[in-house]
């Protein structure tokens, strides 16, 4: 994996970990949304056939409906960002599939850098959840302590 990609997902779990943690509703569901995407892009390109990453762009095209449908009914700007990054994504594969001259580590390094974008915007808007102020969804990540009483 060159050091562009070891970036790149490293920015996705920060990101990921981020909105699990201080994120809200909207920016959770999206991470759940891109974390799926991610374990099942994994899953369909280790998958024995001729060009995996090829299949592999399929989980992206569910998740960019995922998002163009979260856009339009949550009032949050970073998901349009990530649903346009995504679906740049599967253009850069078009463009692949119809221009054979384009290389696969072109349309890989394009697709990353993407993928970047997309990383990027869920992190904004977590920062801008946590600059307005807003609370978290909920304090999933702590175990409420039982009350002593006072005896």
């Amino acid at each position: 994996m060159s050091l562009f990609g070891l970036i790149a997902h490293v920015l996705g779990w920060v990101a990921f970990a981020l909105a699990g943690w201080k994120g809200g509703q909207t920016e959770r569901l999206g991470a759940a949304v891109l974390v799926c995407d991610y374990l099942l892009t994994i899953g369909v390109a280790r998958l024995p056939i001729a060009a995996p990453h090829r299949a592999a762009m399929l989980a992206p095209l569910l998740t960019a409906l995922a998002l163009i449908w979260m856009s339009f009914r949550l009032d949050r700007w970073w998901l349009l960002v990530a649903a346009a990054a995504v679906c740049l994504c599967g253009l850069v594969t078009l463009l692949e599939i119809l221009r054979p001259d384009v290389s696969l580590y072109a349309a890989l390094s394009a697709q990353l850098g993407l993928w970047a974008v997309t990383y990027l915007a869920l992190i904004a808007g977590v920062a801008e959840r946590w600059l307005a102020a807003e609370r978290p969804a909920s304090r999933w990540w702590k175990f409420p302590l039982p009350s002593r009483s006072a005896s």
